[in-house]
């Protein structure tokens, strides 16, 4: 009887070990795709104030113009 109870226990106890190592598989790819998310939000952010960059010298050069015009 105990002997049954013991293997009971021990195919409870490997499913749930199996169980344990998916979640961990299931939480390593979630955190690589996080990563990877963070990474090209990072990049989106580089991108965005490079162009905020850009647009700020644009205006600078119209208003230049818009100066010169007026005279």
């Amino acid at each position: 009887m105990r002997f049954q109870v013991g293997m009971v226990s021990l195919e409870t106890g490997t499913i749930a070990f199996q169980t344990g190592m998916v979640s961990l598989e299931t939480g390593t790819i979630a955190f690589q795709t996080g990563t990877i998310a963070f990474q090209m939000g990072a990049f989106s952010l580089q991108m965005g104030t490079i162009a905020f960059q850009i647009g700020t010298i644009a205006l600078q050069t119209g208003m230049v113009l818009f100066k010169i015009g007026m005279l």
